[in-house]
């Protein structure tokens, strides 16, 4: 489920400081940070992790902060969980995998000066070890999907 769902139906199942309008599920949905195509700036800010002011501030009209920020907390580190397995692991595996196939080496990349080109030529990277460089990779190869909400 996505973290727009999960945080309105935590929100339902608790008591409010007053009871809740029967509008409430249509405005929650309907607050920009859920808009994330393109990405409203508040969108921006809930996917760093930082609850936008409008969403507090409206749901503080009708919970505690502390409620809210309770409420927040599971989902939103789940979120940011679901991002970094979906996104920036299989980026970081995938840059690795290119650095394997380029010859470049730890031993290069702690190097003050740089790699040189000329010292690491691909005539000199065994083909048993050597990957296809990610450059070449069809977009097919590429599976990124990263739903916000």
């Amino acid at each position: 489920m996505n973290l727009r769902t999960v945080c309105l139906g935590k929100f339902l199942s608790v008591t409010p400081l007053k009871s809740l309008p029967d509008s409430f599920a249509v405005e929650f949905t309907a607050m920009d940070c859920w808009n994330c195509d393109p990405p409203s700036n508040s969108c921006l800010r809930l996917a760093r992790g930082l609850i936008p002011i409008s969403l507090t501030s409206f749901l503080e009209t009708h919970f505690s902060l502390s409620t809210v920020c309770s409420i927040f907390d599971t989902p939103l580190h789940d979120f940011h969980f679901d991002l970094y397995v979906q996104i920036w692991l299989c980026c970081s595996v995938f840059f690795h995998h290119w650095e394997s196939a380029q010859g470049i080496t730890n031993k290069m990349k702690s190097s003050t000066i740089g790699p040189s080109p000329t010292s690491h030529p691909s005539s000199q990277i065994s083909p048993a070890i050597s990957t296809p460089s990610l450059a070449t990779a069809s977009l097919d190869s590429w599976v990124f999907g990263f739903p916000l909400i």
